[in-house]
């Protein structure tokens, strides 16, 4: 889980989805991050107007600081100032996955901020904490999430070749079968078609259906619906509601999706290449 002094989860480790370097700048950046105050340039890569000022929106790749290391991250912020964090268990690589956060964002003094539910793992609740934006442009965003006393700060910086500003287009998946690794660990292939409807089954006999639909903001990233099945999943028969993004083209794309019950109590993530599980 976010913020707690141990990075164990209890699934066994699979072959790990690489990732472009996270930049030493990023890391570096991580000491520096406090008593920023949320920068209120224009923002290229589209922006959502909270309140006193301007929140820069769109899909960044960092590292978050725990007490035990470091985690990477690729982090949503939508055009209506919601806020996704997927983090990895290191910073080399995105899988195994560590967990992911969800925030709605709010004008608060020189800065944003808003409740989080954080998540580590499918079956076991989400904890509550509080995500705070210290600095934020197009082409970087930095803050903390908190919980009770732990404070993990992030810092990340706009994905490089991704534009924000192009509305998403399902061709973009269903043009691969997708090898998804989830937050439990389990693998499975995916597939989207022309409509948008996803369907697969993991590794350990998990049927999952589901569907992505081009965000109504005209911003570069998706709706996601995903159903799970009865046991064996983690999640049996729930439905989960979130994001995805498609980012890169190819063999290099990789397909980021996460979400959370009606009660946002429960939800799962998962990383997913090109190919098959």
């Amino acid at each position: 889980m976010l913020g707690e002094t141990t990075a164990i989860l209890p699934y066994p480790r699979r072959s790990a989805v690489k990732f472009p370097s996270f930049s030493a700048a990023i890391l570096a950046s991580l000491a520096f991050l406090t008593g920023c105050g949320l920068n209120h340039s224009n923002n290229t890569s589209g922006s959502g107007n909270n309140g006193s000022g301007t929140l820069s929106s769109g899909v960044f790749q960092g590292a978050i600081a725990t007490g035990s290391g470091s985690n990477g991250a690729i982090i949503l912020v939508t055009p209506d100032g919601q806020f996704w964090s997927v983090s990895s268990q290191t910073t080399s690589a995105l899988t195994p996955l560590q967990g992911f956060t969800s925030s709605q964002l709010a004008a608060s003094g020189l800065n944003y901020s808003g409740p989080a539910s954080v998540f580590s793992s499918p079956g076991t609740s989400s904890t509550s904490g509080t995500v705070t934006i210290n600095s934020a442009s197009s082409s970087n965003l930095s803050g903390t999430i908190s919980q009770g006393s732990t404070n993990d700060s992030f810092s990340s910086n706009a994905l490089t070749g991704f534009n924000f500003n192009t509305g998403a287009t399902i061709a973009t998946l269903s043009a691969n079968s997708w090898k998804a690794t989830f937050l439990d660990n389990d693998t499975a292939t995916l597939t989207v078609d022309s409509s948008g409807n996803i369907s697969g089954a993991s590794t350990a006999g998990c049927a999952i259906s589901g569907s992505v639909t081009p965000d109504k903001s005209g911003s570069n990233f998706f709706d996601l619906t995903l159903t799970f099945g009865a046991a064996p999943c983690s999640l049996p028969s729930t439905t989960v509601t979130g994001f995805a993004v498609n980012a890169g083209t190819g063999s290099s794309a990789v397909f980021v999706g996460a979400g959370s019950n009606s009660g946002n109590t429960m939800g799962s993530a998962f990383i997913a290449t090109a190919g098959t599980a």
